[in-house]
């Protein structure tokens, strides 16, 4: 998927004499740069609750002593 992007910002930098085109490709570039950035904070927010839960179930005091650290 990066790869696309950085070809899709490619294509916009260089057309320079068309703006019709220049703007069509700046538009699509910036739609699909919105995509990547939205699947990027997806998949580390999905690793980071993976993390959490694995790190939870190898130790069981590793909740209370969270909490305790929480507390003080």
């Amino acid at each position: 998927m990066r790869k696309r992007i950085n070809a899709l910002r490619r294509l916009y930098q260089i057309t320079r004499n068309n703006e019709e085109l220049r703007e069509s490709r700046k538009h699509k570039n910036l739609e699909e740069k919105k995509k990547y950035q939205y699947e990027i904070r997806k998949v580390k927010l999905d690793s980071w609750k993976e993390y959490c839960n694995v790190a939870a179930s190898v130790n069981t005091w590793s909740q209370q002593e969270k909490y305790e650290l929480i507390a003080s």
